[in-house]
């Protein structure tokens, strides 16, 4: 026996450099002609984290009456001095004389860089010796981050401005579901924009409407989430500080009188447009016309006449100039009290006009939160969220192409806005209530008599005004429901709803959710008495204990609620924001459970919980037994600061019931620790404007009251 050695050169395409065979077999014999002849790689620009094929061809040439059976491929780096190993197969086939076989290695690379690799192909000669085949290979791992620029034009503090940011793709891949978020020092209408696909090779400007917080410093910051087709997903963030200016809205006038008339020069010394410019003169004795000038730009003059008419002898003219800072100010207009500087609604004609372009992200409406817990935020609402929860509010309640819903909640009450954008969706009718003045019992029954309601929205404070105005069931014979929310309806005034026959849909919503979360029919109202019904469809509601972990069915716990008629977030506020989600969805601060049916019950806020002497106390279990009593017309339950047990439990109370007498029905109905410590008596109790408890102001008048010796 000897040993022979056979070298073979071959083409290298991705490496450009010649395979090395070396075999070993049998003297005398007629040898395999064996070699890689190709390692391709997929992709051939790969990126840190993707997933990458090195495909190795194994040809056994014709004329060779041997077949190698391969036993093994192994992909091997170079990170030193000698070569490791990287992926490995084992037993992959055999390759008959005038046959290939092809072997896939799979790795993938943490960092971008260029690899030095060799794929080793070993196996045996059948009836001869043993062979091994290597092949070098080098691959580019590229950047995978697009390169992103950001740029903000102009930035005046207090002013909307473009900010721009660039995305560029220089891969040899698209970008799938890119997803540019920008924020920072500044409140961006929309601050997140996505799109499907930015192709190889392309750019793409994603334009954000900003408004710079404050003058000096504002920083950006910038993330974009896309995915390849064959890696994980990436994100990568960049910030940029700009300097914005500090707003200067200077228009200053010059005035000239001539002949029968005033030659006025309005020029604009600030840094942003004047917009609906217009030029008036006052005068106590003449009459002064007016010139509209329009958008003044900044540095802009303009020079316009006022006639001046009917002067009794000498006339002094005031002349003033009216106009709105771009990007600033916004036209108001107003269905509730004339006190707020803006236009009525009902007395403004209305203008057509093309309705714009819209996407389902689009924000259509900002309400802010009624600030009970703190300052009220701005709720940004998509398309989406309130097409679907119209749709959601259909399948529970239902809709009739006759129906006609009355409206007395404000405007900038998400109760108030729901029946309207509803109706508008429904194709049905809304009547809008007007005149000011509050809420008037007596009006607004007249009024849905008037209109044959068939549904109308009431907070429960509206609906006990009108139960103690009027006897049995003052509504009309085509009121199909009557939407309860905005606050925890008192049972007792749930039970009043069953003896007078009013057909009450107790419902609980936010802002944040487009309205209702869940709402309980009529008839679940009679069965199921203090229930809001089982969530609408497409919400879907879980009940979390503090370590954010769902509890079992009549357990409580926080509310959280997930689905598409949850708001994305708070206008301008990121903190805010990420503290209102967990990964259930967003969380309400509300403590409820669910029964065996599914059905909701709310009990209170999640932070009005008391701890009283290392006891828990639920203030809204205080609340039920208190409102329990028939001589007690309402009531708020909170803690107060408390030297010796830490806090206590502390009650508002309306109705015609002595402290006494109140603490004597509770001693069989709650456990002593439980029984409120401090008694205040109200006629009324604070309220926000959207019929909530004024938590802070109720806190207010309890916390100077004294503890009893009880």
């Amino acid at each position: 026996m000897r040993t022979l050695a056979l070298y073979v050169g071959i083409v290298v395409l991705v490496a450009a450099m010649p395979a090395v065979v070396v075999g070993f077999g049998t003297a005398g014999a007629t040898a395999a002609n064996v070699a890689i002849t190709n390692v391709s790689v997929s992709p051939t620009s790969p990126v840190p984290g993707e997933t990458v094929t090195f495909t190795a061809s194994v040809e056994n040439f014709e004329g060779s009456n041997r077949t190698f059976v391969v036993e093994g491929a192994t992909l091997r780096t170079k990170p030193g001095e000698g070569f490791n190993e990287f992926a490995r197969i084992q037993n992959p086939g055999r390759v008959a004389p005038g046959a290939s076989l092809r072997l896939p290695l799979v790795r993938s690379f943490a960092t971008p860089g260029t690899r030095e690799l060799r794929v080793e192909v070993y196996g045996r000669i059948v009836g001869g010796g043993r062979l091994q085949l290597t092949y070098p290979v080098t691959v580019r791992v590229a950047e995978a981050d697009p390169r992103v620029a950001v740029d903000l034009s102009g930035p005046i503090a207090g002013v909307e401005s473009n900010a721009t940011v660039t995305v560029a793709n220089g891969l040899d891949r698209d970008l799938r579901n890119v997803e540019v978020t920008l924020s920072g020092d500044v409140t961006v209408e929309r601050p997140r924009q996505v799109r499907s696909t930015l192709g190889a090779g392309e750019t793409e400007s994603f334009v954000f409407e900003a408004v710079p917080s404050e003058a000096g410093e504002t920083g950006l910051t910038t993330t974009v989430e896309y995915t390849l087709a064959n890696g994980p997903t990436r994100r990568v963030a960049t910030t940029k500080t700009v300097r914005t200016a500090e707003l200067d809205d200077r228009v200053v006038l010059t005035a000239n009188a001539t002949g029968r008339g005033v030659i006025v020069t309005a020029t604009n010394l600030g840094n942003v447009d004047a917009e609906g410019l217009v030029v008036r003169g006052v005068a106590t004795n003449a009459t002064v016309g007016g010139a509209v000038v329009g958008t003044l730009a900044p540095d802009g003059t303009a020079t316009v006449r006022l006639p001046v008419e009917d002067v009794d002898g000498t006339a002094t003219v005031e002349v003033r100039a009216d106009y709105e800072v771009a990007g600033t100010d916004v036209s108001v207009v107003t269905l509730d009290d004339d006190d707020v500087d803006a236009r009525d609604l009902l007395r403004v004609d209305p203008e057509t006009y093309d309705v714009p372009a819209m996407t389902p992200n689009d924000v259509q409406t900002m309400l802010f939160t009624s600030g009970t817990t703190g300052t009220p935020k701005a709720v940004a609402l998509t398309a989406t969220n309130l097409a679907v929860s119209a749709g959601a509010s259909a399948f529970r309640l239902g809709v009739l192409p006759g129906d006609r819903w009355y409206d007395p909640l404000p405007m900038y009450h998400m109760g108030g806005l729901a029946p309207v954008y509803r109706s508008v969706l429904y194709g049905t009718s809304v009547v809008v209530e007007g005149g000011g003045g509050g809420f008037d019992p007596e009006r607004t029954v007249e009024a849905m008599h008037e209109t044959a309601a068939t549904c109308v929205s009431f907070v429960p404070t509206m609906l006990r005004r009108i139960f103690d105005a009027h006897e049995g069931d003052p509504f009309p014979d085509s009121l199909r429901f009557v939407l309860l929310g905005g606050a925890k309806a008192p049972r007792s005034l749930l039970q009043e709803c069953v003896a007078r026959d009013v057909p009450v849909a107790p419902t609980y919503g936010m802002t944040e959710t487009s309205s209702q979360i869940a709402t309980a029919t009529p008839r679940e109202s009679r069965e199921s008495l203090g229930t809001v019904g089982n969530p609408l469809v497409f919400t879907d509601v879980t009940i979390v204990d503090e370590s954010e972990r769902p509890v079992s069915t009549g357990e409580t716990g926080e509310v959280v609620v997930s689905g598409p008629t949850v708001t994305a977030g708070y206008y301008g506020d990121v903190a805010s924001t990420r503290a209102s989600f967990c990964s259930h969805g967003f969380r309400t601060g509300d403590v409820g459970y669910r029964d065996e049916q599914g059905r909701l019950f709310v009990l209170n806020r999640a932070d009005d919980r008391i701890v009283s002497g290392g006891e828990n106390v639920d203030p809204g279990e205080v609340l039920d037994v208190l409102r329990n009593n028939p001589l007690v017309d309402d009531a708020a339950v909170m803690g107060v600061p408390d030297e010796e047990w830490g806090e206590r439990v502390a009650a508002l109370v309306v109705g015609d019931v002595s402290e006494d007498e109140l603490l004597e029905f509770l001693d069989d109905r709650l456990a002593g620790f439980k029984k409120p410590k401090t008694v205040v008596f109200v006629d009324t109790l604070p309220r926000t404007a959207s019929g909530t408890v004024d938590r802070e102001a109720a806190r207010e008048l309890l916390e100077t009251a004294p503890a009893s010796d009880d």
